[in-house]
């Protein structure tokens, strides 16, 4: 198992071992005398949370089958501000490099309306950003995070330069239209919402290549190039611009990065064996926790608010 899984793991025996009702001891101690690893990365999660204040220290032993190790205590404060500068650093990074890139970008639950110079709009959705990348030979934006409505000025004798979105291994050429990109977790979806868009992508799987989409048409591509191209109601795409939101056919991991958006604190999925499973819906951006309370009913996950860290299903 990886060292990313083990610590995630580790993370979701912290939060379940200090519920009220948490029956699972006996495979708590059986997970942490698996192996070395795993109760080294118990006893780091325990400390980390304690340090930020979320969950008191769990009675549950981290090392049922041998004697905890003699540590000093410069070596315990070591560690823990190790572990919290690793946690900031996986927080603090991506955000810092996305605001160093970005023209433009949105926060929590805000939306963003922008007219560029050619006479282009491009709408943000909460928690996006896009960089312009505009030469003599074509209108480029980059779509860095989030989910953006595009309507380009059309090529006409006074702008003979086409209009691209390009979004990780894949770019979204206009074609005298208005269309929608959602950078997901896992993938990209493109929808035409008027006329029709050329999408290009590249990886590994032979279904890479260049497709075209008219409206009421949704494409799919992921990190390594597979495509799926499927009917959808255009509208529904654009309906984050009214203040709903619609998940189609998404996976529950890319669910929970949606409902960050819009959540004060970050949402996370730590039962990785429902990653995969597809949500669909339409749900309020003003309510995100009634939205995370109806997927976790769905699919019997339990909703844990943790102080400073966020909300965990699990």
């Amino acid at each position: 198992m990886r060292a990313r899984d083990i610590t995630e793991e580790a993370a979701e025996w912290v939060i379940r071992s200090r519920q009220q009702d948490f029956a699972d001891p006996s495979a708590l101690a059986a997970w942490c005398a698996e192996d070395p690893r795993h109760a080294e990365a118990f006893e780091r999660a325990q400390r980390l949370w304690t340090l930020l204040g979320a969950v008191p220290p769990s009675k549950v032993r981290a090392r049922p089958l041998r004697a905890p190790l003699s540590r000093s205590r410069r070596a315990a404060l070591g560690a823990m501000a190790a572990g919290l500068l690793a946690l900031l650093g996986a927080v603090l990074l991506p955000e810092l490099a996305v605001s160093l890139r970005a023209d433009f970008r949105t926060g929590r639950n805000e939306r963003l309306v922008k007219a560029l110079a050619d006479g282009t709009r491009i709408e943000l959705d909460a928690s996006s950003a896009v960089q312009l990348a505009f030469d003599e030979h074509e209108r480029r934006v980059v779509l860095l995070r989030g989910q953006a409505f595009f309507q380009p000025a059309p090529v006409s004798p006074g702008e003979s330069r086409p209009f691209v979105v390009e979004c990780r291994n894949g770019v979204t050429r206009a074609v005298g239209t208005s269309f929608v990109v959602h950078q997901l977790e896992r993938s990209v979806d493109v929808v035409a919402v008027e006329h029709t868009v050329e999408v290009r992508t590249r990886g590994a799987a032979a279904s890479s290549g260049s497709r075209t989409l008219s409206p009421g048409q949704a494409l799919r591509y992921t990190d390594d190039g597979q495509v799926d191209v499927r009917s959808t109601v255009a509208a529904l795409a654009t309906q984050w611009r009214q203040e709903r939101f619609v998940l189609d056919r998404v996976q529950l991991a890319d669910a929970c990065a949606v409902l960050t958006r819009y959540h004060a604190r970050p949402v996370r999925l730590l039962r990785r064996s429902q990653a995969d499973r597809l949500v669909s819906g339409a749900f309020d951006t003003r309510q995100p926790d009634e939205a995370i309370r109806m997927i976790a009913d769905r699919y019997g996950l339990r909703v844990v608010q943790v102080p400073l860290a966020g909300t965990f299903l699990l």
